[in-house]
């Protein structure tokens, strides 16, 4: 039995009985987790408020070798962003990240930048939930990103020549990647100069800074980027994302400092 203790939010808690819960959590050092919380259910809990969905909590949880699900011993809240529950249509994008992250993250296989960026748009949404919105699409091109799905933004798939952000028309194919405005094969998607120059900035932007410029976009185009990545994010998982509450029929290495280690 080895004891692990991590930086965690909370993505999802399932009653198990009258008394306990099941937990899985994007923790920091150890990946996405699924654990029992004895007596989480009971009025006067150890865990408090802890184990509520989207709490930044540190886990102190023992796994055994050979079981999937981990028993968690404590749990302290680091930032609670309870006052979010208060907005239902917020709270559906919030469920949504979740859900991303557990379909693209397998258990137990951990990736700071992706527990960096939750942490990253929990922080923005809560201190501007009315741009949970615009932060959705970043959310979604992050995920796709930093787990191998989304296409090269800098080059033409089919003869590697540099594409100029913003002075040349994007295309892309059925398979996601980029062209060029002379390789037009197979293409299903064309993208304004400033749509993609919008995708590229996600290299080097924050969310609510990303969310900001992303507002400034005409309406179409703001709707045309936001299919753009629920159709990548579709693609990517050859299937809707678990419990999506959300409307789907619509559909580098330096970055932002969330994903730099301090």
């Amino acid at each position: 039995m080895s004891t692990f203790e991590t930086e965690a939010i909370i993505l999802r808690a399932y009653r198990l009985s009258e008394a306990d819960k099941i937990i899985v959590s994007l923790t920091k050092s150890e990946g996405t987790v699924r654990g029992v919380a004895r007596g989480a259910r009971r009025l006067k809990s150890r865990f408090g408020a802890s184990l509520e969905p989207f709490t930044h909590s540190t886990l102190s949880f023992f796994a055994k070798e050979g079981r999937d699900l981990v028993t968690i011993k404590s749990a302290e809240i680091i930032t609670s962003y309870f006052t979010l529950s208060r907005k239902p249509e917020v709270i559906a994008i919030l469920e949504h990240f979740g859900q991303l992250i557990i379909d693209f993250s397998p258990p137990h296989q951990p990736d700071e930048k992706l527990f960096r960026l939750i942490v990253a748009c929990l922080e923005a949404i809560s201190a501007k939930p009315d741009c949970a919105a615009d932060i959705h699409p970043y959310f979604e091109l992050w995920v796709l990103k930093l787990t191998g799905f989304l296409p090269d933004l800098k080059a033409c798939s089919g003869c590697g020549r540099a594409i100029g952000t913003g002075i040349e028309s994007v295309n892309m194919t059925a398979e996601g990647a980029l062209r060029c405005s002379s390789c037009d094969a197979g293409i299903i998607v064309a993208l304004d100069p400033a749509l993609h120059v919008q995708i590229c900035a996600m290299n080097h932007l924050r969310p609510l800074e990303w969310a900001q410029s992303f507002r400034l976009l005409p309406p179409a185009h703001r709707q045309n980027l936001s299919g753009l990545a629920t159709r990548l994010t579709l693609r990517a998982l050859e299937k809707q994302p678990g419990s999506n509450k959300l409307h789907w029929e619509n559909t580098p290495k330096a970055g932002p400092d969330w994903i730099v280690k301090p």
